[in-house]
């Protein structure tokens, strides 16, 4: 099973069939068309009628040949109903293969209509044999004559891949020797050259989304610039290179990145994760655009990394901020989590439980509107216990979609008290003490009420980020969760972004104090 923790990235078609077992299919989310390749191959599929026909496929080693061929049979378009490997490596060594593979070839033909229908034809694939080198020049005569034979009458295409061009030259040769009709006229090869290089970067992302169900690329610690850059990069280096080579440069990247990360988080007591809470009514719709959405629970309301990418360019922010440095913001050195509120839950908290911090004294409740069991702690823990902050600390699943109906009416009866809790809490209000204090010490011990064997504090240092002082602070077995705040009424989706990027450069400032290597 894939996690964040193990990159699952084959480099051969094997490892691919290995990892995907039954579930081929899915190579389809990220094997393009080769356009040039398959219309040889149609036309010779396509001209079969009451005999076979025998097609080389030259093409370097992890160029992606057997994975084009694999691809065939998805392509609606290319007449090929059904294909069979036929695996050379599975016969006796201590014999030759020639004779070995012909008769795998007939007696499966034997086994199995071959007769071409309106959905094409049969397609054999020989693996594993792309040297003639050990077989004597008796034997293969013998082979291709054999072949020759079968094929008259048998109306099935052969792929035959083949690496080195000595032995497309020596095949050719004893095929023309034997008969003109082994093969098609002129096309007797495909010289694959693989899909364009141009297309590795998004060939490769697809791939790891496919290979790791549920993740992308940004949750290894990979960047949409990494994947250019080492293109670039070794388009540079002026050496020929194939997608297997792309594919380990890329894997080397993540194995070098998260090994840095790895070690620095093994010093570290406990992991910490950083959530962010918005609370004004119009907050989760604007969350809802900023967060990755996931079955599993751990990874539900993460940050989503290519949504704040787009407020890191072009201002400001570029200076310190890079595409890099976010991921090791939210799923590296920290996991960064975005969530709401609902502002009725806020409210009726804070109405409830706030007077042993003077809430009172600050806040004429009787003037919002809001009804009058909202000041109950029984109905504060009650639209507590429904939040996905909550949720997500019990590990409860929270759907992500729209409120409606009796929710969002509570939503709007808030809207008032939360106006005055943030006239309150802002800090541009001269009439307001412009501090928040007051207000995450009463959640943190709301949140103590329906989450009662849990260690919440509010307004206290981190472990050992000493600069850093939380909201509040949730203390589990095997991580801390840092909780904060925004009590803004904006509505506008810069909103979150900024507030998320300017806390998070904070909490990476003190790190990278800590641990200067990760400015490298």
């Amino acid at each position: 099973m894939s996690d964040k923790n193990n990159l699952i990235l084959s480099d051969s078609f094997e490892e691919m069939k290995s990892e995907l077992g039954q579930n081929l299919n899915k190579m389809m989310e990220f094997v393009i068309p080769i356009i040039q390749s398959e219309q040889e191959v149609s036309l010779i599929a396509t001209s079969i009628k009451s005999s076979g026909k025998l097609l080389l496929m030259h093409g370097q080693p992890g160029i992606g040949k057997s994975t084009f061929i694999q691809s065939l049979k998805w392509r609606a378009h290319i007449p090929i109903r059904e294909i069979i490997n036929i695996d050379a490596s599975s016969l006796k060594p201590e014999m030759s293969k020639l004779p070995q593979l012909y008769k795998a070839i007939k007696d499966k033909c034997k086994q199995i209509d071959v007769k071409p229908n309106k959905t094409g034809v049969v397609l054999f694939v020989i693996d594993y044999l792309e040297s003639l080198e050990d077989e004597t020049p008796a034997l293969k005569k013998s082979f291709f004559r054999d072949l020759n034979g079968m094929l008259r009458s048998t109306p099935i295409m052969i792929i035959w891949p083949v690496t080195e061009k000595d032995d497309i030259k020596d095949i050719i040769n004893y095929t023309s020797a034997v008969s003109g009709t082994l093969s098609y006229r002129d096309k007797e090869v495909i010289y694959f050259q693989g899909p364009p290089k141009d297309k590795f970067p998004s060939i490769l992302k697809n791939t790891i989304s496919a290979l790791n169900p549920g993740y992308t690329f940004n949750d290894y610690q990979l960047v949409e610039s990494d994947f250019d850059d080492l293109l670039t990069k070794l388009i540079n280096d002026n050496e020929e290179f194939t997608l297997r080579d792309y594919i380990y440069e890329i894997r080397k990247l993540w194995f070098e990145r998260t090994g840095k990360i790895n070690e620095i988080l093994e010093s570290i007591p406990k992991p910490t994760e950083v959530w962010f809470i918005f609370c004004m009514p119009e907050s989760e719709q604007l969350v809802s655009g900023f967060v990755r959405k996931s079955k599993i629970i751990e990874d539900c309301w993460d940050a989503h990394h290519s949504k704040l990418d787009e407020y890191i360019h072009d201002n400001q922010r570029s200076a310190f901020w890079n595409s890099q440095r976010l991921q090791l913001a939210i799923s590296g050195c920290f996991k960064t989590k975005i969530l709401y509120m609902p502002t009725n839950a806020l409210v009726s908290a804070i109405a409830a439980y706030g007077n042993d911090f003077d809430v009172d004294k600050k806040i004429d409740w009787s003037k919002t509107g809001i009804p009058n069991n909202w000041m109950q702690g029984s109905t504060a823990r009650k639209f507590l216990e429904n939040t996905p902050l909550v949720k997500q600390i019990k590990r409860e699943s929270a759907t992500l979609g729209a409120t409606r109906g009796v929710a969002n009416e509570a939503i709007e009866k808030a809207r008032n008290a939360f106006i005055e809790i943030n006239a309150v809490a802002s800090k541009f209000n001269l009439q307001r003490d412009g501090s928040d204090k007051p207000f995450n010490k009463t959640i943190a011990k709301a949140l103590g009420t329906v989450i009662p064997n849990t260690k919440i504090d509010a307004e206290v240092t981190h472990p050992f980020l000493t600069n850093i002082r939380p909201d509040i602070v949730i203390q589990e077995n095997d991580k801390t969760i840092c909780i904060e705040f925004c009590y803004t009424k904006q509505e506008v989706p810069s909103t979150v972004a900024n507030y998320v990027l300017n806390k998070m450069d904070k909490y990476m400032r003190q790190l990278e104090g800590l641990y200067p290597e990760l400015l490298k």
